[in-house]
C-alpha cells in the first residue's frame, strides 16, 4: 500500500509539474509571463527542491552534492526560477541515473551562477543547441519520456530574468547545465514580460 501511494504521489507530482510548464509555455508563447519579483536565497531554493526529489533520486539511485560558500540572493520570481530548477534537476535525474548529481552557487561581479552536473548519458555535440527549443529532444521519447519543453521553458525564463543557460556535454560524459542571473533582477519595468 505504501509503494502505490508513493507511486501516485509521484505521478501527482509530475502531472502538477508538466501543467505548469504547459501554462508557462503558453504564457511565453503570447508574450505574457509576469514575474512577482522578491528576495530569493537560491541556494535554499534549490534545498527545498532537492528536497521534493528525495524519493525520486532515491529511486533513480542519484546522490546528490550542493556546494555553495556564502547566500547568493536574488531579485526572482521564486515560483519561476523554482521551474528553472525543477527542470534541470529532473533532467539529470533522469539521463545521469544511478550516478552522481554535482549542484553548484555562486555569485560573481552581481552575477549568480547555477550550475548543475550529471555524469549521465551526455549529449551528442550536433543537438547542443537546439535542446533549448522547444518540443526538442535529443534522445528519442521511447527511452525517456518527456515533451521536450522543460529546456526551452527554462531558458525562456532565464531570459525573462536577464539571464540565461548553456550546456556543456560530451557523450557518455554527463552534462553540464549553467544558469546565470543577474542578482539585482530583470533590467525591465519589473513585470519582466519575456
Amino acid at each position: 500500500m505504501t509503494k502505490l501511494a508513493e507511486r501516485a504521489l509521484r505521478q501527482g507530482a509530475r502531472l502538477r509539474r508538466l501543467n505548469d510548464d504547459l501554462l508557462s509555455v503558453a504564457r511565453v508563447h503570447t508574450g505574457q509571463l509576469p514575474l512577482e519579483l522578491a528576495a530569493v536565497d537560491l541556494g535554499a531554493l534549490v534545498r527545498d527542491v532537492v528536497e521534493q526529489f528525495k524519493l525520486q533520486m532515491s529511486q533513480a539511485r542519484c546522490s546528490v552534492s550542493i556546494r555553495d560558500s556564502a547566500p547568493v540572493v536574488g531579485s526572482w520570481d521564486p515560483a519561476r526560477i523554482e521551474q528553472i530548477v525543477v527542470n534541470l534537476l529532473s533532467n539529470a535525474v533522469k539521463f545521469g541515473a544511478g550516478k552522481p548529481i554535482e549542484i553548484f552557487i555562486e555569485e560573481e561581479a552581481g552575477i549568480a551562477r547555477l550550475t548543475i552536473k550529471d555524469h549521465g548519458i551526455g549529449i551528442e555535440p550536433a543537438q547542443q543547441g537546439r535542446i533549448f527549443e522547444r518540443f526538442a529532444r535529443a534522445v528519442p521519447s521511447r527511452y525517456y519520456g518527456g515533451l521536450g519543453l522543460g529546456l526551452y521553458l527554462s531558458r525562456k525564463l532565464a531570459e525573462a530574468h536577464g539571464g540565461s543557460i548553456h550546456v556543456q556535454s560530451e557523450p557518455s560524459a554527463g552534462a553540464t547545465f549553467i544558469v546565470e542571473l543577474p542578482v539585482a533582477g530583470p533590467i525591465t519595468t519589473g513585470r519582466g514580460e519575456g
